[in-house]
């Protein structure tokens, strides 16, 4: 420890350290031996971003999903937790296909992360979402869902036998 005009400091890596909580005992000591080792200083170390992972449920969409008019409000959900920190925010990020994205913040349902949306209202091609979730000090989880979005019907085409084989073609 450093002495600067009476105000005792200490520099430490704190990446040297394992996640997690962690404590510091400040003992003082003076010149005839009396000891005060009462300050205790707590804290936790986190440098993991939150764990994202999508919910797999029937009817949660899957990577590749397909979506047509039809198909209106999806509700996409995803478990998001930190081990060591709270999660402190959750958007789902969609890219409309028009260069123009947007974002929609989370509900979350003890720790079940939600929006849902009319996925028809995107433009025909192929999507994505990003879920972005950071915690308490910063630590970001970029995690991506992709699917599309398809209005044009299939096209069907007749081919009729000119042959006729047992009455029928």
């Amino acid at each position: 420890a450093i002495n600067d005009l009476g105000r005792w400091y200490v520099s430490y890596n704190l990446s040297l350290l394992v996640e997690g909580k962690q404590g510091v005992r400040v003992v003082a000591n003076d010149s005839v031996g009396n000891i005060n080792n009462t300050a205790m200083i707590n804290f936790t170390l986190d440098f993991s971003a939150p764990n994202v992972s999508k919910v797999t449920e029937n009817g949660n969409p899957d990577n590749a999903s397909n979506f047509s008019l039809r198909t209106n409000n999806q509700t996409f959900n995803f478990t998001i937790f930190d081990l060591f920190t709270d999660v402190q925010s959750v958007y789902f990020w969609f890219d409309n296909g028009t260069g123009q994205d947007f974002n929609i913040t989370a509900t979350n349902n003890s720790g079940r992360w939600y929006v849902s949306y009319n996925v028809s209202a995107l433009a025909e091609e192929r999507q994505g979402i990003r879920v972005r979730a950071n915690d308490t000090v910063g630590n970001m989880n970029n995690t991506v869902l992709n699917f599309t979005v398809d209005f044009t019907p299939p096209n069907v085409t007749l081919n009729f036998l000119n042959n006729f084989v047992n009455g029928s073609n």
